[in-house]
Order: C-alpha cells, then structure tokens, then sequence
C-alpha cells in the first residue's frame, strides 16, 4: 500500500458534485532537479463518488468529517520516488 498524501484543505464534495466528472487530477514529482508530471487524468475514471458511498455506507451521505479514497490514477513511466 502506498502512501496517501492529504492537503490541508479540502473541498466540499457537494461543491464539486455537479460537475465531478470535468475535475482533472494532475500530481508531480521531483526528478533530476526537475518537476514532472506523475499522474494525471480526469475524476471521471474512478466509480462515481455517491456509488462508492452507497457501496459503503448504504445510504446516500457519510457522516461529517468522514475522508473516503476512491483509487489513484497510473503513474506515467511507473510507479517510482521522486526526490525529498
């Protein structure tokens, strides 16, 4: 299991709902003094949010303050470190 980098801000996921599957994801990485990009791709790949939260709560909603992760996108060129 990877590490899950968190931020320390989120977004409300009743913000993003309407338009989820316009959202695009896009990490870098440090590599040979450079930033690159590491993933990329569109929200629109993952099972939709409210099927993953029926899936697992069997209800429409989660209780506040819950943080569910839904997958990762393929890193581009394989997974690998990038610089600390």
């Amino acid at each position: 299991m990877c590490d899950k980098p968190i931020a320390a801000q989120f977004w409300a996921f009743d913000d993003l709902e309407s338009h989820w599957d316009l959202l695009q994801l896009r990490s870098r990485i440090e590599e040979n003094g450079e930033q690159v990009v590491y993933q990329d791709g569109a929200a629109a790949a993952f099972v939709a949010p409210r099927e993953l939260i029926r899936g697992y709560a069997r209800s429409d909603t989660l209780a506040d303050n819950t943080l569910m992760f839904c997958g990762t996108l393929a890193a581009k060129g394989g997974a690998r470190r990038g610089a600390f």
